[in-house]
């Protein structure tokens, strides 16, 4: 994919069942088995590479679309419901993080 927004090509999940999507509190929390140390998938605690991106509750329709995203779909095609820049941040953490490619 390029770009990590609304503009560039066009992203889709990994992998099928390489994530999944939490609410804790007032946070969505999309957990994968990516890019992780196997350490971090020991820890109790969340840090840093331990496979948790954390969002705004309000993320999680846009999450929940990228999860089902198993055909390259453009970012812009993603819901918005927080506004394009908020679709653009996520889409582009999710691409970081190899959840999407």
């Amino acid at each position: 994919a390029e770009g990590s927004g609304g503009g560039g090509g066009a992203v889709r999940l990994c992998k099928a069942g390489c994530a999944r999507l939490l609410v804790e509190g007032d946070r969505a929390v999309l957990v994968h088995c990516l890019r992780n140390r196997a350490a971090a998938h020991a820890a109790a605690a969340p840090e840093e590479g331990t496979g948790r991106l954390e969002f705004d509750l309000e993320a999680a329709p846009l999450l929940e679309f990228a999860l089902g995203a198993r055909k390259p779909t453009p970012p812009a095609s993603f819901p918005d419901l927080a506004g394009p820049e908020a679709r653009d941040l996520v889409v582009g953490e999710l691409l970081r993080a190899g959840c999407c490619t």
